[in-house]
């Protein structure tokens, strides 16, 4: 039997959130047992080795892979220092590494699929903001200072390659980093599991780490302010703002706007007093308004902006795995060319947009003008509109 690497069996482990001593007792076997084969100490039976795929939801194959590179910590180190538990960092790291090796396996057969047009910018979040916008907006074919409604399909048409995994991240939806042995792949990872206007921004939040941060070593005082004035410039331009943005600036006035920029109430709030649109004292009597409604942690869900879903890794699945004769991935196939159980590919890839996902011809993805709201909406809001 060729040799099972102690590196995967921690991996496997720490994909499911266990500790040593948790999977020990469910595979009925001493804590020190699973530590000796996860320094490679000693080797598994194979009747061990079948309990731990079992137990892990993996593959036989999948132990004995040489290990893969770690993914870097990136922005998840400003993260981890101020929400997450040690743990949940070791479990979102595990399954970014697990989705970047399905990543890299498709990629290795189409190398060309990616060129990397967005890379690090010196200046000030705000300049780095609309230099980043003209390639998404080149990307895009939209205008300048319009809203990106395919925020995640212009970041994949620029070169930056974004992942969804299909478990919540917590304390945060998005974490990114530069990899690859020359770190010059810029990704961002996502959780499936999060509302749309979140999404965009957490996203747009992480493309300013790419570029301001690339590195890790700012201080974590200095990297998030600067990430949350990148994202608030690359999703609602200041130009923009003022020119949308009217008196009276109401809840009402405010969710059909949410409509056409894909961002939350909350963040037009914010924005509009940051360009001094609106007084302080209008800010407060807003944000007054969201408590009462009971919108601080989610926004009404006639108001929710559609999720975007990153297309590339189940296109190339699309492209190099499908059954002949039609578009639907061989799950199997792809599992035996990465060495990942069947289930676990399957969940990487549905939480990917397949071709069901995308606009039909004729269609836009464009959202509706800001002076159409619902009847749903209008009667919602209108009672604190003023």
């Amino acid at each position: 039997m060729s040799q099972v690497f102690g590196d995967r069996v921690k991996q496997a482990r720490e994909l499911e959130g266990l500790s040593q001593l948790e999977l020990a007792k469910a595979i009925g076997v001493s804590q020190t047992l699973i530590a000796f084969v996860e320094t490679n100490t000693r080797q598994p039976t194979p009747e061990l080795l079948e309990q731990l795929a079992v137990h892990t939801h993996q593959v036989p194959d999948f132990f004995r892979q040489p290990p893969a590179e770690d993914f870097p910590t990136g922005s998840l180190l400003y993260r981890a220092r101020t929400a997450m538990t040690a743990q949940q960092k070791t479990r979102v790291r595990q399954y970014a590494r697990m989705v970047m090796e399905l990543a890299d396996a498709l990629l290795a057969r189409r190398p060309h699929a990616l060129p990397v047009k967005l890379m690090p910018i010196v200046g000030p979040p705000e300049e780095a903001a609309r230099r980043a916008r003209r390639v998404l907006e080149e990307a895009l074919k939209i205008a300048p200072d319009e809203p990106i409604t395919g925020l995640i399909l212009g970041l994949e048409q620029s070169g930056v390659l974004v992942v969804a995994m299909p478990i919540e991240i917590d304390k945060g939806d998005a974490f990114c980093a530069w990899t690859g042995a020359d770190k010059r792949r810029p990704v961002i990872v996502v959780s499936a599991k999060t509302v749309g206007d979140r999404l965009r921004l957490n996203v747009a939040h992480e493309l300013g780490h790419l570029l301001l941060h690339p590195d890790g070593t700012a201080s974590l005082g200095e990297v998030e302010p600067e990430a949350n004035r990148f994202a608030a410039e690359l999703l609602c331009p200041a130009a923009a703002m003022h020119r949308e943005i009217e008196a009276p600036v109401t809840l009402l006035s405010l969710a059909q706007l949410k409509r056409r920029w894909g961002v939350s109430v909350q963040m037009l709030i914010r924005r509009a007093r940051d360009l001094e649109i609106i007084t302080q004292r209008r800010y407060t009597y807003l944000f007054e308004q969201i408590g009462a409604k009971g919108w601080r942690m989610r926004e009404p869900k006639h108001l929710d902006v559609p999720i975007e879903k990153p297309r590339l890794l189940r296109r190339l699945a699309e492209d190099l795995f499908s059954i002949p004769g039609g578009r639907i991935i061989d799950v199997n196939r792809l599992a035996d060319a990465t060495h990942l159980a069947p289930s676990r590919v399957a969940d990487l890839l549905g939480a990917h947009a397949d071709r069901s996902d995308l606009p039909r011809r004729g269609q836009t993805p464009t959202p509706r003008p800001s002076n159409v709201v619902d009847l749903a909406s209008a009667r919602s809001l209108r009672s604190v509109s003023s």
